[in-house]
């Protein structure tokens, strides 16, 4: 295992290598830091330092301990050991500045570039966002009592008033969750006059579920719908992946469906099928108490799955329903003709008679049989309406005739729709009579 400690020297951290420790199989040793910095030339260092231990091997081979002494060899407070790791943010379970009560965070940039961070404060009448920047190998402490006995506003104009003692914090970059972040984060709560010092945990800020929006869509063949997938985290926060996703375009059934890279989704033909998705980075995707368990780092990261898949129903606009009756009685027709009217509802339906909540210019063609004429209608009149979003319009159905109102007899017409132009597969059926009509029998 190999020690090199970081400490402050002039302007910018130093990094000093302080050797080599050898441990035979289950062999335990404690580790002398002030011989060794003594070995380094830094015998005489009083300051604060930060210590890497590294090894070949893995996370499960080495359980360190680590703990904080006085001159006089007492042991004063824990310092627990961090794994190092990328995350997406960290949680910070409490603080307190009650009385002679303090809190000190700690934070080491032990990564290999600069980095920027948010530290916000929750408490219970709002939160305090910190703005922190860390060069290279850099750290810094934070007291929470004096930051709020400054009363210096954040970004925001918020401040904490002095009679707020207690809460809790989260740590990630400028972008929130969406920000990788390499930092080592420790937090002690203590009190200087009982003499007492406690650890307040840190917990990843992991994924708690994940949805798409719609996450069941129906569509009219044609019909192009965008996905949006979303992430919610261990703080309630909800953060949109959209633009991070990497959606399978071999997914589904491309005879009914299809998905292009940025998550258009465009229904062909009848039926459903299933298109999938995966988040392009990752994130930490569960949680581990404070450090980790042994064999695995603290914060866990994989990409996203949705497992909440895309059901998309191509629906394929192909009857003209008539829904209900609005008034039904005598036509005004020309002199010395009678007849039948009804003013009535249709409903665009789908090939399996489901409705279409979906608006298109609705056009008809009427032809008169040959064969069962016995009004003897000679000519029909007909034309165009815009359905509603809800797949619905306002027609008429009505007869005059020279026979009528005398006649028993009827006449049968076929009727022929498109919705944009397009034809649609089924005819409706529809028979005139002197004192009625129906439209497919309805």
């Amino acid at each position: 295992m190999a020690h090199p400690p970081n400490y402050p020297k002039g302007a910018a951290p130093t990094d000093t290598p302080l050797g080599t420790v050898t441990l035979p199989a289950e062999g335990v040793q404690q580790i002398d830091v002030k011989g060794m910095l003594a070995g380094i030339g830094l015998g005489s260092y009083n300051g604060l330092l930060n210590l890497r231990t590294s090894f070949y091997g893995s996370p499960s081979d080495i359980m360190e301990e680590s703990g904080s002494v006085d001159q006089s060899k007492s042991y004063v407070f824990e310092v627990p050991p961090i794994m190092e790791g990328p995350s997406r943010g960290k949680i910070l379970s409490f603080w307190n500045s009650s009385g002679d009560t303090d809190t000190m965070i700690t934070l080491w940039n032990y990564s290999s570039r600069d980095q920027d961070f948010i530290l916000n404060l929750y408490h219970q009448a709002g939160q305090y966002k910190l703005p922190i920047h860390l060069s290279v190998n850099a750290s810094v402490t934070i007291d929470i009592a004096s930051l709020i006995k400054s009363g210096k506003p954040d970004a925001d104009g918020n401040t904490i008033s002095t009679d707020i003692v207690q809460g809790s914090a989260k740590l990630s970059g400028p972008r929130g969750d969406m920000d990788i972040i390499d930092v080592a984060l420790h937090a002690a709560v203590f009190n200087v006059r009982t003499g007492t010092c406690t650890t307040s945990c840190n917990y990843c800020n992991y994924v708690t579920s994940n949805y798409l929006t719609p996450g069941n869509l129906t569509e009219v063949a044609g019909e192009v719908t965008h996905e949006s997938a979303y992430l919610i985290f261990a703080d309630g926060c909800c953060c949109d992946i959209t633009l991070d996703m990497n959606w399978d375009t071999s997914s589904g059934d491309p005879l009914i469906a299809t998905v292009d890279e940025n998550g258009n989704v465009t229904g062909v033909g009848a039926g459903s099928t299933a298109i999938t998705g995966e988040s392009a980075d990752e994130f930490v995707k569960n949680a581990l108490h404070c450090n980790g368990t042994p064999g695995h780092p603290i914060c866990p990261m994989g990409y996203v799955s949705f497992s909440a898949n895309i059901t998309v129903t191509a629906q394929v606009p192909t009857l003209a329903f008539l829904l209900s009756v609005q008034a039904s009685g005598p036509a005004i027709c020309p002199s010395g003709q009678a007849g039948w009217s009804r003013l009535v509802t249709m409903q665009l339906k789908d090939q399996i008679g489901n409705p279409i909540s979906k608006s298109y210019l609705m056009a008809d063609q009427i032809s008169v049989s040959t064969s069962q004429n016995d009004l003897g209608i000679s000519g029909t009149v007909t034309g165009s309406h815009t359905s509603g979003s809800n797949g619905q319009w306002p027609d008429s159905y009505f007869v005059c005739s020279s026979l009528c109102p005398g006649s028993t007899g009827h006449t049968n017409a076929l009727q022929t729709w498109t919705y944009n132009g397009a034809q649609m597969a089924h005819v409706n059926s529809i028979t005139y009579k002197c004192t009625g009509n129906s439209v497919d029998g309805r």
